[in-house]
């Protein structure tokens, strides 16, 4: 089975899936931006691009979010700006994850802002 790298649109701001893919992926690919839980499409719906493709961003978002998790518990040790920072990363996680789920359940494929265009696997 030979698996082929999504085409972006014309705008390059999203990938162009057949219906079909979307229609079977969307199902599923929203799981992807749950944690660990990005390993689900890879193993249900491992012939859908579009799930890979959502599995790869949850994959990216998982691994940025424990980063993003580190860099929040060191900067809670200043003063009054450490929480408020902290705060900060916390809305920045939980938009990107909303991103996500919503792109992924509504059968788009718009990659994540800033950490989106990083390919973990195909």
């Amino acid at each position: 089975m030979t698996h082929t790298a999504p085409k972006t649109d014309t705008s390059g701001t999203a990938f162009v899936f057949s219906e079909e893919d979307r229609a079977k992926g969307k199902r599923i690919a929203w799981i992807s931006y749950f944690g660990i839980l990005f390993i689900v499409p890879l193993i249900a719906a491992r012939n859908s691009a579009f799930a890979r493709f959502h599995a790869n961003q949850g994959a990216v978002y998982f691994l940025f979010s424990i980063l993003a998790g580190a860099v929040s518990v060191a900067v809670m040790r200043l003063p009054r700006v450490g929480s408020i920072c902290s705060f900060a990363i916390f809305l920045l996680l939980v938009a990107a994850m909303l991103w996500g789920v919503i792109t992924a359940a509504s059968g788009k494929a718009k990659p994540l802002p800033l950490i989106g265009r990083i390919r973990l696997f195909a």
